[in-house]
């Protein structure tokens, strides 16, 4: 078995192989703790986006649930009336029907004769 002497080179190369390893671990090291905050900012930025669009969206499921409550209450009052002057109601709706369709009717017309070039 052979022995190095304690003051070798040997021993100085090792001392210098270290230092350069540890040189280059902090490079490394700062280059991880750059890439993390930079996940970090943007995971907080993530989810400021996400508490965002929860508050859009419950105002938008708010605003529905409003429509849908109208909606059903014109619909209670459409049967209603229904219900009470069946043959009324049916001669309303015949005649505003052929009322829109001839407003349709007369305004495709005059754009025809007045808007095209």
């Amino acid at each position: 078995m052979r022995r190095t002497p304690v003051g070798s080179t040997h021993n100085m190369n090792d001392l210098k192989n270290s230092e350069i390893i540890e040189r280059e671990n902090d490079m490394l090291i700062s280059s991880l703790q750059g890439k993390v905050a930079a996940l970090k900012s943007l995971t907080i930025d993530i989810g400021a986006e996400v508490n965002e669009q929860n508050k859009y969206l419950n105002g938008m499921d708010n605003e529905f649930d409003f429509g849908e409550g109208l909606l059903g209450n014109t619909m209670k009052r459409l049967q209603v009336m229904a219900a009470k002057s069946n043959k009324r109601f049916t001669l309303y709706l015949v005649v505003f029907g052929f009322g829109c369709f001839l407003l349709i009717y007369y305004v495709i017309k005059w754009r025809s004769w007045f808007g095209s070039d």
